[in-house]
């Protein structure tokens, strides 16, 4: 209970919107883009950054739920490919890291509480030893283990064994003597 939290997708892809078309990532996608090959100087490249987070357009799809749109306008198209395939990457890659840090979040709470049942359990097993050993004297069963137990009762079925033996045979005896006997 309360374990699992529906996570808001309008807020996530707001965010996510928001951190792709940041200064690192446009950096990034310039990048992997190549287009800051055709800077010379850090201030055309700083100009280069700042015109392609104004450029690059994130927005939702209308009409539709969880669709949006990744759109950059450029004089070469292979350009514009590269930059919305970064960005696209970029997004994905990032989904994909938080996806396997909440599942890495998820094993460690699980981990926890799984070292917490097993403390638990050891606690409860100490205390069952512990109320045992202060009641030995009451319960004379504990005080003899299994096998001991094992034993007395083979003894006393052997036992009764032999007085059912004895006294069948007593019976055969007794039936013997009264077929000898004159009828009165």
């Amino acid at each position: 209970k309360g374990l699992a939290v529906q996570p808001n997708f309008e807020q996530q892809i707001a965010m996510m919107g928001r951190t792709l078309v940041s200064r690192p990532n446009v950096e990034r996608v310039m990048r992997t883009a190549d287009l800051d090959l055709a800077t010379k100087t850090p201030q055309q490249r700083e100009a280069m950054v700042d015109g392609l987070m104004k450029q690059i357009q994130f927005e939702p799809v209308r009409g539709a739920t969880n669709l949006y749109t990744i759109s950059y306008k450029n004089e070469k198209p292979a350009a514009a490919q590269g930059v919305v395939q970064s960005l696209l990457s970029i997004f994905v890659e990032s989904n994909l890291g938080n996806k396997r840090r909440d599942s890495e979040q998820a094993r460690r709470f699980i981990d926890e509480q799984i070292k917490q049942y097993e403390q638990r359990l050891l606690d409860a097993e100490n205390a069952l030893k512990d109320f045992k050993i202060r009641n030995l004297t009451l319960m004379p069963t504990l005080a003899r283990d299994y096998v001991t137990r094992a034993g007395e009762l083979e003894e006393a079925l052997a036992s009764a064994k032999l007085e059912l033996h004895q006294a069948e045979t007593a019976r055969d005896e007794l039936r013997k003597q009264m077929a000898l006997e004159p009828p009165t």
